[in-house]
């Protein structure tokens, strides 16, 4: 559910929001890969290069080959 909200957010221009719903996704489960690249994604476009590579890693970690559908949001 905090992905989906984190998704809308962004759409709706609620960066701060959409960051906030992805990382919550992210602490009740760690590898939800749809956060993962959901929040690097965000963190590319905000210019945090870093933190997207970081996030990017991780997506890549638990989804090795992922295929378009994981990759869609």
């Amino acid at each position: 559910a905090y992905v989906n909200a984190g998704i809308c957010a962004r759409r709706a221009g609620d960066q701060a929001s959409a960051e906030d719903f992805f990382q919550r996704a992210l602490k009740l489960k760690p590898g939800d890969a749809r956060a993962l690249i959901n929040l690097s994604q965000l963190y590319y476009a905000r210019g945090d290069i870093a933190q997207a590579k970081a996030n990017l890693t991780r997506f890549m970690q638990v989804v090795p080959s992922p295929d378009a559908g994981t990759l869609l949001y």
